[in-house]
């Protein structure tokens, strides 16, 4: 079976296995792709022009870096740091 990704515009709308490409319907377009190199994700977004597929955004404040196609946050993750917290924008830390 192989994986399509449902896309419209650049936004990736749904995820369907099938053995063959669906028929691109009004809505969008199917990407195949591989997830053991490139998983697309529903509310990703696909970068036509490096064939890639890129996570949703994980918080408001974090900013794409064009050349990895990942997101990173605003701030340097310290070493011993936790989750990020988007009310402060900072990682919480464990002292």
């Amino acid at each position: 079976m192989k994986k399509f990704a449902l896309v419209n515009g650049n936004q990736v709308l749904n995820i369907v296995v099938a053995e063959e490409k669906p028929e691109d319907i009004m809505i969008g377009s199917f990407i195949e792709y591989d997830e053991s190199t490139n998983e697309a994700k529903i509310g990703g977004i696909y970068n036509f022009d490096k064939n890639k597929f890129i996570d949703p955004q994980p918080y408001p404040s974090w900013i794409l870096n064009e050349t990895t196609c990942l997101w990173e946050a605003p701030v340097a993750k310290p070493e011993n740091a936790g989750p990020w917290n988007e009310l402060t924008q900072s990682w919480i830390t464990s002292e």
